[in-house]
């Protein structure tokens, strides 16, 4: 019922006039139609995979044509379109913005299905005008593949889909009744797309045992990072405790109290100096999860070695941070069957200061670092308080001095190469 109520409010007939983007499609290259909520200079995390993918598709072949959310402060850029336009709606397409937002009142998460509307519109404007005949929508938020299975209805475009999160076994999604709404979901999805990315092997993997049916439409392009904007490291201040930065948002299932029980109880066994080391979370935690004013939290701030700066960094300043840390303090989703990797991890480790790792064991990210070079402990979710205590006492031991990462890691998470991957499936669709 929710799905076909979704898939009736995603657009009217007609399309509005929609101001084109100022640059024209060259000959012999594919215009390609990015559907991407997030988008800069937005500060999203969400943000960063789909600009990677326009900055570098034209190298292989490819001219993006974005279309994105309309957020405040966001600046007008060549083959970027805004969404919803500031200037007055032709009736029909705001009559499907307005049933789009009553059928979201419906659901059990916040997919911004009022954007969807907007989307298909200048979707189709791109799609009428460049003749493109693909089109790459990114999730979270869903908006954006309910957008993308409307075009392809309407035009039969080849669809590809690209996870940043999963739907099924989403930590974040566990509302009552979610499981049954997503398992919908993502089968009508997976159905109905040309191609399926998922952001780690992990992930890929789960899918091929749920659909085996689809296997082979399942791709793997990791998160990863732009080349040309690595993250360096940079002097360490002079300051009496050494600093163990997280340094981004702390959400869902990422817990961070097992590693602040294993300071206090070092603290109180006499073999940790609370002197000698602050914890700094650096932006938006989570309080109805955890609360700051209780313990380990107020203990070991009491103590001077906890600090929390609750709120969301500009992406600047959290760069910078990272890049002058001792430490760098890695949180991730608290489950067994953990299949995601924190994109904060790519830039930790472009740092190559020593990173402690909340984490599960042979997790995306205890693969990742066993490989990537840099120095690392990881703190096991399963662990006892001793070999908790034992583990961080090898961490603190490491030196602060700056390591290369891998090779490995530097080709295997080069943004450009992985947007040669992908453009590399565009031309395999284009020519089946």
């Amino acid at each position: 019922m929710k799905q076909a109520l979704i898939s009736r409010s995603l657009g009217c007939r007609r399309t509005p006039q929609l101001e084109a983007a100022p640059l024209q499609i060259p000959a012999g290259r594919e215009a390609v139609v990015i559907l991407a909520y997030y988008f800069p200079p937005e500060n999203a995390i969400g943000a960063d995979r789909p600009f990677r993918f326009a900055k570098y598709l034209p190298r292989f072949g490819f001219v993006p044509r974005v279309i994105a959310n309309n957020a405040e402060e966001c600046r007008e850029m060549d083959s970027v379109t805004r969404v919803p336009r500031r200037e007055r709606h032709k009736p029909g397409l705001a009559l499907a913005a307005g049933a789009a937002r009553a059928v979201q009142k419906l659901l059990p998460y916040n997919e911004q299905l009022a954007w969807a509307p907007h989307a298909v519109a200048a979707g189709s404007r791109a799609i009428h005008k460049e003749s493109a005949k693909l089109v790459l929508s990114t999730s979270p938020p869903l908006a954006t593949h309910l957008a993308a299975l409307r075009l392809k209805q309407r035009f039969g475009v080849r669809w590809i889909a690209d996870f940043r999160d999963p739907l099924v076994g989403n930590p974040c999604r566990t509302r009552r009744f979610g499981k049954i709404y997503d398992s919908a979901l993502e089968r009508c999805i997976f159905s109905h797309a040309d191609l399926l990315i998922a952001n780690t092997e992990s992930a890929a993997e789960a899918w091929r045992k749920r659909y085996p049916q689809w296997a082979g439409k399942i791709r793997t392009i990791w998160n990863g990072f732009d080349p040309e904007d690595a993250v360096r490291p940079s002097v360490i201040p002079r300051r009496p405790q050494a600093l163990l930065a997280h340094v981004g948002s702390i959400y869902g299932l990422r817990d961070p109290r097992p590693v602040l029980w294993t300071i206090e109880r070092s603290t109180a066994l006499g073999l940790l100096n609370p002197g000698a080391l602050q914890v700094l979370f650096a932006g938006p935690l989570e309080e109805r999860i955890f609360s700051l004013t209780d313990p380990p939290f107020s203990t070991l701030a009491a103590k001077g070695c906890l600090r929390c700066d609750n709120r969301l960094l500009s992406r600047s300043d959290a760069r910078r941070l990272i890049a002058t840390a001792d430490y760098l303090l890695l949180i991730d989703h608290a489950s067994a069957e953990t299949i995601h990797v924190p994109a904060k991890l790519f830039e930790y480790i472009q740092v190559g200061r020593p990173i402690l790792a909340l984490t599960s064991r042979n997790s995306p990210c205890d693969q990742i670092l066993a490989k990537a070079g840099v120095p690392y402990k990881c703190m096991y979710m399963d662990a006892s308080p001793e070999q908790a205590c034992a583990r961080l006492q090898e961490f603190l031991s490491l030196p602060n001095r700056a390591v290369p990462a891998s090779r490995w890691f530097w080709e295997q998470f080069d943004g450009s190469r992985q947007t040669e991957t992908l453009a590399s499936l565009l031309r395999c669709l284009l020519a089946s």
